[in-house]
């Protein structure tokens, strides 16, 4: 059958017991069988029960439940072998103090789960034994009679009422067996092979009873069989969900434990954002031994990227990695090289970085026949060049910084607030199609151009940002968030376009960081307070199907469930403001939580997906679970979430960040990695492959947050610098 059994009616109460047996079937690692499912994910209320199998051997029940403010909760026992042999299972939920409720799960008379809780809503929802109401997570395995109470039952009460039910059943002998018990509400028995419920007193249970449809029994593989392409997109109904490990992180006695431990950490506190995980003492030096190797396996992946650059792509602006070539897309101004001087620096590569900084004295010109992204030129060129002479000191870069910033003031005249998007690299003419530019591309100047007009000596270019940040001071907002598009001309708004993804990610970003580089004072702190309270009322919601949080988009009212990887940039900013701004935080704990959560969302975006790697952009579908699109399904070598790993590593030092940064690496690894490189990817999903493009911001950002995640070692001090949008470090002005 394509689905377990709909009950049809209602059951769920604070009083009440279900009763059944269960025979478990063979499955691949880490499927979940669900026994019971009645939650309406419409009104997010309601519980399911479960059985996930962890590892041969392993088995681990489940309940997942809506608390009273309808947010998602998951609690799992220890675990426990439930294989080839019919097990006795009781759930129960009870009254508790202080309108608590106590759920409770017993498997052949030993009580395996036990919690307090707070429950919403009982759901109205019929009763689904067997799956999910829509049929997934399929039981593998056979279920026995089942017997629901209305009240709390005890073992002993189940067993003397399962000793009565008369065999074979006959409709005068059930109606005096319900008569003689008046908590027994109803049962479930086996009638005829085609049903799905069995007796567990079968002699040859597998032989002699129906089975209940099994989830697809693929055998594990590095990578799992890919899901179906069907309507332009993939669906991804459900998220990988560990059972916590049997003892607490204190007593992992090796560095392998405290990586299970923390790849099997409590869903539910994931997606709260509650988690926090301090590394057991005796674990430290094994633990930072570990990771200082794979910041080193870090930096040999530079020294392949940076081989396969300077044989193929030297002083040329991007690496083709199938064809072993190059492209000067961005008028040969040697973009990879200028965006990587700083990471070459940073690990070390003195030599890669001396070479590097040789051909910036000597061929670098901005004179090439292309027109580029103002925004674009700022933040990689500017902020290389800039980054590279602050950590090195070598005045060879000094001629090619004061010469980018000749082309940055391009983009300004004194008849307009805004700069233009497009400047002309040969004749210098700046341009604005359609006089529209967008929020990120005009307010992320800050950290850049001061530092120019620090570096230079000329201050037009703190000039044209304070022009820019008094106009944005009076500009109307909603809820302290502002439309993404403007018109330069008029120094307005556009439209009513709410997003903290492309083309207003940084500069959301940068109100951040400029306060922390120097930029400090009441209103600033205040529009940061207001922005964040802004994201928290209009764009976070939390997806009914898998329980993540997430930041979606809002168009004039309408909102659409929609986030990027870009995106992810957010909760390490908000890990970031809050270590500054902690005491003037409105609900700061809340604002923690918020920002883990969306950082675990940001995580299962990659980790959910077959390749492990994250697409452009997810829609987050209430009833289906994250759905890519097929636009968005390729993964262009982004390093947001990386980025907001190292920034949880820094604010809180929480070894989780360095684990799932670990997980993301490898498959960056096992996917990208090519003899000429490191590529792009097609498809996260499907069978996807590499593809002949790699931006610069792989090793000017992806790389280099992966380096500093791993090291143990603090190379950049967060105290004295900060990280722009493109990763380049800009010291904090005293």
């Amino acid at each position: 059958m394509d689905s377990g059994v709909n009950v049809t009616i209602p059951f769920d109460y604070d009083e009440m017991s279900i009763s059944l047996y269960v025979y478990l079937q063979p499955v691949p690692q880490g499927v979940r069988r669900v026994i019971l499912d009645n939650r309406d994910l419409e009104k997010e209320c309601g519980f399911r029960l479960s059985i996930v199998d962890i590892a041969p051997g392993k088995d681990i029940v489940e309940v997942t439940f809506y608390d009273a403010q309808r947010r998602l909760h998951s609690i799992q026992s220890a675990p426990r072998d439930l294989h080839d042999r019919w097990s006795h299972v009781l759930f129960t939920s009870s009254a508790a103090e202080a309108q608590r409720s106590l759920l409770s799960v017993e498997v052949d008379g030993v009580t395996l789960l036990s919690s307090a809780v707070s429950r919403g809503l009982p759901s109205q929802q019929p009763l689904h034994l067997g799956s999910t109401a829509d049929g997934h997570d399929r039981f593998a395995g056979l279920i026995g009679p089942v017997l629901f109470y209305t009240s709390a039952a005890s073992v002993h009460t189940d067993r003397l009422l399962r000793a009565d039910l008369p065999a074979p059943p006959s409709l005068p002998a059930l109606r005096a067996l319900l008569a003689s018990a008046p908590s027994l509400a109803f049962f479930l028995l086996p009638r005829g092979p085609s049903l799905l419920l069995c007796s567990p007193t079968a002699i040859s249970p597998l032989a002699s009873s129906a089975e209940i449809p099994s989830a697809p029994a693929s055998t594990p593989t590095s990578t799992p069989a890919a899901r179906p392409f069907a309507n332009n997109q993939y669906v991804i109904p459900a998220v990988p969900r560990f059972p916590p490990p049997a003892q607490p992180i204190e007593q992992c006695a090796s560095a392998a434990q405290l990586e299970h431990f923390l790849q099997t950490a409590d869903f539910s506190e994931l997606a709260q954002g509650t988690y926090r995980h301090e590394l057991p003492a005796p674990l430290r030096e094994e633990w930072t031994r570990l990771f200082d190797a794979r910041a080193e396996q870090v930096k040999e992946s530079m020294r392949h990227f940076w081989r396969a650059y300077r044989q193929y792509a030297f002083g040329h602006d991007e690496l083709r990695p199938l064809s072993k070539s190059h492209r000067d897309n961005w008028g040969h101004i040697s973009l990879t090289l200028v965006d990587s001087l700083d990471t070459l620096w940073l690990m070390g590569l003195r030599k890669e970085f001396d070479e590097a900084v040789a051909w910036v004295h000597a061929h670098l010109a901005f004179a090439g026949d292309a027109t580029v992204s103002f925004f674009e030129f700022t933040i990689r060129v500017v902020g290389g060049l800039l980054s590279a002479f602050h950590l090195s000191s070598d005045a060879r870069l000094l001629p090619a910084i004061r010469e980018a910033g000749r082309v940055v003031l391009c983009a300004f005249d004194d008849q307009h607030v805004l700069p233009h998007s497009q400047i002309h690299l040969k004749t210098r003419r700046a341009s604005t199609p359609k006089d529209r530019i967008s929020l990120a591309e005009f307010g992320t100047l800050s950290l850049e151009l001061r530092d120019l007009a620090a570096v230079t000596g000329d201050d037009r270019f703190r000039t044209a940002v304070e022009r820019v940040e008094a106009l944005l001071r009076d500009a109307p907002t909603n809820q302290g968030l502002y439309p993404l598009l403007w018109s330069r001309q008029s120094g307005a708004a556009v439209n009513h376009h709410y997003s903290l993804g492309g083309c207003g990610d940084s500069f959301y970003e940068y109100r951040v960081k400029s306060w922390i580089a120097g930029q400090r004072g009441t209103a600033a702190a205040r529009a940061m307070r207001e922005g964040w309270e802004g994201m928290q009322r209009l764009l976070l919601r939390r997806c009914k199907a898998n329980g993540l949080l997430f930041s979606g988009q809002v168009q004039v009212k309408r909102f659409l469930p929609a986030m990027e990887e870009l995106t992810c940039f957010l909760p390490g900013t908000l890990l970031l403001f809050l270590q500054h701004h902690n005491d003037t935080a409105a609900q700061p704990e809340q604002l923690r939580a918020t920002a883990k959560s969306l950082l675990f969302t940001c995580f299962l975006m990659a980790n959910s997906t077959r390749s492990g790697l994250p697409p452009e952009s997810v829609v987050f579908s209430d009833k289906q679970g994250i759905l890519i699109r097929k636009n968005q399904k390729h993964y262009s070598l982004r390093p947001e979430t990386i980025e907001s790993l190292f920034y949880l590593k820094e604010t809180e030092h929480d070894p989780i960040a360095q684990e799932w940064g670990w997980i993301l690496y490898q498959a960056i690894e096992r996917n990208c990695r090519v003899e000429g490189g490191y590529a792009m990817f097609s498809d996260v999903e499907g069978d996807g492959k590499p593809e002949d493009s790699v931006e610069s911001f792989f090793p000017g950002e992806t790389l280099k947050y992966l380096y500093l995640l791993f090291k143990a070692e603090s190379i950049v001090d967060m105290q004295k610098v900060v990280l722009t949008t493109e990763a380049h470090i800009i010291p904090v002005q005293q």
